[in-house]
């Protein structure tokens, strides 16, 4: 996980956890970021996704918030 000040400017998509507005997922083309103090600090979170895979697209499961879905070109 790598700490940044600001987020991948092409940011595809962009999801508030339900349960905790300040946590917020964001899509790139550099993989997904996350933030849990309302976009202050990022940090990349793309376990399971290869590192030059760009993310198009997420989506949090309505029925259980701790999953999130994400969609690559592959």
């Amino acid at each position: 996980v790598t700490n940044q000040q600001g987020l991948d400017p092409y940011t595809n998509d962009l999801q508030i956890d339900p349960t905790t507005p300040d946590t917020l997922y964001a899509a790139a083309e550099s993989g997904i970021y996350k933030t849990t103090d309302g976009g202050d600090l990022w940090a990349r979170s793309s376990n399971g996704i290869p590192d030059d895979m760009p993310v198009i697209d997420l989506a949090i499961d309505p029925l259980n918030p701790l999953v999130l879905y994400a969609i690559t070109p592959d």
